[in-house]
């Protein structure tokens, strides 16, 4: 083999290309269908007509450079396909950053100025100074100047880091999804995409294409088994240690809030939770209390919240929000409670616990945030 870096450094590329099927079909939710090594290495296609061609390079190689073969042989393949009176757009994904060749560079010139002339000028005099077997490549297109001009006014750059699922992260949480869950969902969704290619690939190798309605509808399906999941384990979703800051105060209100409290036990919530602040405060500073006690309350706590909500249960989600909180407010069993006989502490910590997103009262207070 002349070169052994061939192999490995094509199947990268694969590997890339077949992650980025599920991040198109993220991205462009509106889109009909997402051809994987069809017209080319991903192709979206719209009800409009709409099309984006896209070409997935990775590896060491400059793809962008003129001496690119990969590049002379993208235009060709694009000006093949192409049609200058529909709304296409042409897309360069790469794994790793690249400078731009000199005829790039000229192109993107040209876009501004929207004069192609000297464009075609410098691919002119570079096919007559190529060599054969990029001459030959070049014969394709080199005279489809309406072709070009399309494709160059329409042409764009985009750069992703491997691993791709990162990208997969970040376009599902631009359409907002549940990120407590995200990891479940885009592994889920990129085994989904792999098993439909491969068995696509083995009924038409030739057109593997996936429909807006097979991956919606598995999309929902996932979703919702998910949401399930979330819901009615009641399970506290991530949110950063920044953000939880700037909440600090107000997520227990909203619980009560979301589980449709009354005005005094809203007002009492509050008491108990500015009370357990102070009362934890002058404890600590006397020494009748220490860290490790505040902390085994809050794992005492935490599982009695576990207890209460993780149970099987048939009562409705505000339901159960309700119960949860009327259970915490009635909590005497603690060791510090045992110990101090002060009900806010106990449960003022539960609500200290809520804004630290330890405990969670109702399913669907996320939505409120």
């Amino acid at each position: 083999m002349k070169n052994k870096q061939a192999v490995p450094a094509q199947a990268y590329g694969y590997q890339a290309q077949l992650s980025l099927v599920p991040w198109c079909l993220l991205r462009y939710r509106e889109a009909e269908t997402v051809a994987y090594e069809n017209l080319d290495d991903i192709c979206v296609g719209f009800d409009s007509g709409r099309r984006i061609f896209i070409q997935v390079k990775s590896g060491e190689k400059n793809p962008f450079s003129n001496s690119s073969l990969d590049l002379w042989k993208t235009l060709s393949n694009w000006v093949r396909h192409c049609n200058p009176k529909s709304d296409e757009t042409f897309t360069f994904i790469t794994t790793k950053k690249h400078k731009k060749g000199k005829i790039l560079i000229c192109a993107a010139t040209c876009r501004e100025k929207q004069d192609f002339s000297d464009l075609f000028l410098a691919l002119n005099e570079y096919y007559d100074r190529a060599n054969k077997k990029t001459r030959k490549i070049f014969h394709s297109f080199i005279h489809a100047r309406e072709k070009l001009t399309h494709i160059f006014q329409n042409m764009e750059f985009e750069y992703l880091e491997l691993p791709i699922h990162d990208e997969i992260k970040l376009e599902l949480k631009k359409y907002n999804e549940l990120d407590g869950i995200l990891e479940a969902l885009y592994s889920s969704i990129v085994a989904w995409v792999e098993a439909a290619i491969e068995k696509k690939t083995r009924n038409n190798k030739n057109k593997i294409v996936i429909d807006r309605k097979e991956f919606g509808e598995f999309h929902a399906n996932r979703r919702a088994a998910l949401e399930a999941k979330i819901k009615y384990n009641l399970t506290p979703p991530i949110i950063s240690d920044e953000d939880k800051l700037s909440l600090r105060g107000s997520i227990f209100l909203r619980q009560i809030d979301a589980i449709g409290s009354p005005g005094m036990s809203k007002e009492k919530a509050i008491l108990n939770y500015l009370k357990a602040k102070s009362f934890i405060d002058q404890l600590t500073y006397s020494g009748a209390i220490d860290g490790n006690d505040i902390n085994r309350e809050k794992e005492h706590l935490v599982d009695y919240w576990e207890n209460e909500c993780l149970v099987p249960c048939s009562l409705p989600d505000t339901d159960k929000g309700v119960n949860i909180f009327t259970s915490c407010m009635k909590y005497r069993q603690s060791p510090l409670y045992i110990r101090v006989k002060n009900e806010s502490l106990c449960q003022g910590t539960y609500h200290m616990l809520a804004d630290d997103i330890e405990v969670w009262w109702h399913p669907t207070f996320k939505d409120s945030l």
